[in-house]
């Protein structure tokens, strides 16, 4: 995906969340945004009786990557990713899931999703 003029792979951004102890699994997508084409985004699932906020992942990524991979669209903790059968993410979801969070904390984006 491109952000900020840059390009940003998500298998990149997850790989480094999922370092952090508290995190299960994550999925980063790309938030349609007028400004910066699209707005990293994440969806994490925490570790069962684990305590994480959305700033917590959001610094821990800032710390260790360029401005433009930054998690500008939103760190949203989610129970589950949705899944194919065979057990692979299925990103359009995600990137449905997030644009709905990011929308309900009264943003606006430019991918229409039914709410």
């Amino acid at each position: 995906m491109k952000s900020k003029g840059f390009h940003v792979s998500p298998s990149e951004i997850e790989s480094l969340i999922v370092k952090i102890p508290e995190v299960q699994e994550v999925s980063v997508c790309g938030i349609p945004d007028v400004m910066t084409i699209n707005l990293p985004a994440a969806l994490v699932v925490k570790k069962q009786g684990t305590m994480l906020s959305e700033d917590t992942v959001k610094d821990y990524v800032a710390e260790r990557m360029p401005h433009f991979k930054h998690l500008s669209g939103g760190v949203y903790f989610v129970d589950s990713l949705p899944r194919t059968a065979s057990g692979k993410v299925i990103r359009k979801m995600v990137q449905e899931h997030a644009v709905k969070h990011y929308r309900s904390h009264g943003r606006m984006c430019l991918l229409k999703v039914e709410v």
